[in-house]
């Protein structure tokens, strides 16, 4: 939105001024687990009509705020995104490696959009690792054993049933669990490695 200022002084003189409200949209993206991706690709298109068709904003364009004028941008370690833009007619596509391509519906600001939920389909890499030391994808059942996640492997458990019936230690890679995953043993981190429950 565009706001105009106008400023009256005691000898009759006006003077104006002018400025640009940046709103929101923003959201996140997760799997179909419910699970939030990061580094998921987003991309903001916009439209000088809600029926005409959406094209890319193109990157560093003043339709966004100065604060983040990246486009496409990604979505940070929550699966969060936003922009802050002026009024208009908006789409956001989503997408991430291994997962499907998602585009909202239309977002007409204002007012801001918070809370978009852009929600991927992503392939399965099975339903558990291979072996103790394989882990690095999104598995859907138990694995039966002690595992062992290495640096630049991450590894999701999600969906009802699935997790490690052993114990786990990650040596600088990343473990998450869906909120109905288990892990029958400890979960020791080491090496600047990470683990979280969502």
């Amino acid at each position: 939105a565009t706001v105009t200022m106008t400023f009256r002084c005691p000898d009759g003189k006006a003077y104006f001024a002018q400025f640009s409200i940046y709103i929101d949209p923003s959201g996140v993206v997760k799997n179909q687990f419910g699970i939030p991706i990061a580094s998921a690709t987003v991309t903001l298109l916009s439209s000088p009509t809600v029926g005409a068709p959406y094209t890319a904003v193109p990157n560093g364009s003043a339709v966004m705020a100065p604060a983040n004028r990246k486009n496409p941008s990604t979505t940070d370690g929550l699966g969060k995104f936003g922009w802050d833009v002026i009024s208009g007619f908006y789409e956001i596509t989503a997408t991430a490696p291994g997962c499907s391509t998602l585009t909202s519906s239309a977002l007409t600001i204002p007012p801001a959009v918070t809370g978009v939920e852009m929600d991927l389909t992503c392939s399965v890499t099975g339903a558990a690792p291979v072996s103790g030391n394989s882990c690095n994808g999104l598995y859907t059942g138990t694995f039966k054993g002690d595992l062992n996640i290495s640096k630049g492997q991450s590894c999701t458990f999600a969906g009802k049933g699935s997790g490690v019936m052993g114990n786990i230690q990650v040596n600088g890679g990343t473990l998450t669990l869906g909120s109905s995953a288990t892990v029958g043993g400890n979960v020791q981190i080491n090496g600047g490695g990470s683990f979280e429950i969502l």
